[in-house]
């Protein structure tokens, strides 16, 4: 039987439920909303879509969800923009993290 390779799915798991059970029954829920992230977005006026693609390409080092920040940037510069800014963010911060 292979153990590190059952090492890392028990870890996976357990950090699964862990981020649920964070997210269920504490309050740090409420802060992560989609509505919050883009009201936080646009407030940066014309430096916004940098302030997006910045915090995006920081989010996997960080352990922000990722689904968040791209709903946000749909919300924040609509359907086009919106996935342009999230896949250059998204590009970077798997470099980044990698």
């Amino acid at each position: 039987m292979d153990y590190k390779r059952l090492f890392k799915f028990l870890f996976l798991v357990f950090f699964l439920v862990s981020v649920f059970i964070l997210f269920r029954y504490t309050t740090i829920g409420a802060y992560i909303r989609p509505e919050k992230v883009r009201d936080f977005i646009n407030s940066f006026g014309v430096l916004a879509p940098l302030i997006y693609i910045i915090i995006y390409s920081l989010a996997p080092t960080l352990m922000i969800p990722g689904s968040i920040l791209s709903l946000s940037g749909g919300l924040a510069f609509g359907g086009f923009y919106g996935t342009v800014y999230t896949v250059i963010g998204a590009t970077i911060g798997s470099s980044v993290s990698y």
